[in-house]
């Protein structure tokens, strides 16, 4: 939707899915070992997200840009005697940014960044017991013990960055130099990652492009190792 020239507004929903499942024979050597694994297996994965955009060109040299959107994440899948895993995470968040153009080479940009996330598992599982939480070479879920979880945590998450482009040496060279701030209030950590690219076109059919930059990513909140906690089950 264009209310004007310099004004625009537009929704957007996509979402994809893949599953599969079928029967594990008791009569199957795999199954002969270790017998709840016999039965019926089902596996689902798959996201949906939704979002609004709104973008204004305020004048020649300056663009606001406004992003809504919504987003969840699945993984379920159960075998054997009762055993499963049900896991989402949903997010609901808001990003503005603000860009200047200072000329037609040279750009800077800034921007803020919220997010509020639920992250839920229910689970009747085995428990791991090697330090990376997960089964080590050799298991059997027969005679595993077993746990029955069921949480959700909620997280806000703020983030701000800014971002400077420029050209260099004729033209030749674009260089783009920036740092991100976020707080994670999960568990009251904030990360600074600072980061730069670089582009040399050597021809009109060569570019050559090199990068560093730093990234944090936030803690696990019930996915992984984490649902064996006590707090979250029986």
């Amino acid at each position: 939707y264009n209310p004007s020239p310099k004004v625009h507004w537009d929704f957007e929903a996509l979402g994809s899915a893949d599953s599969f499942g079928g029967d594990l024979s008791a009569s199957a050597t795999f199954a002969q070992q270790d017998p709840a694994l016999a039965g019926r297996f089902n596996f689902i994965e798959g996201y949906h997200d939704q979002g609004v955009n709104f973008r204004d060109l305020t004048d020649d040299q300056n663009k606001i840009v406004n992003v809504l959107y919504h987003t969840n994440s699945y993984l379920n899948f159960s075998f054997g005697a009762g055993l499963f895993q049900n896991n989402s995470i949903e997010n609901f968040g808001d990003r503005f940014s603000v860009t200047h153009d200072f000329d037609a080479d040279t750009h800077l940009e800034g921007g803020l960044q919220y997010d509020h996330f639920i992250n839920t598992l229910g689970a009747y599982w085995l428990v791991y017991t090697n330090q990376n939480g997960k089964p080590g070479d050799t298991f059997n879920a027969t005679t595993a013990p077993k746990i029955a979880s069921q949480g959700t945590v909620n997280s806000d998450d703020l983030s701000a960055y800014v971002d400077q482009k420029f050209k260099a040496f004729d033209q030749k060279l674009e260089v783009s130099v920036g740092a991100r701030s976020d707080y994670v209030n999960s568990d009251s950590t904030v990360f600074v990652t600072p980061r730069v690219a670089l582009a040399y076109h050597l021809s009109g059919d060569t570019t050559a492009k090199a990068s560093y930059g730093l990234y944090d990513e936030a803690p696990d909140r019930i996915l992984g190792a984490p649902y064996l906690d006590a707090n979250l089950g029986n």
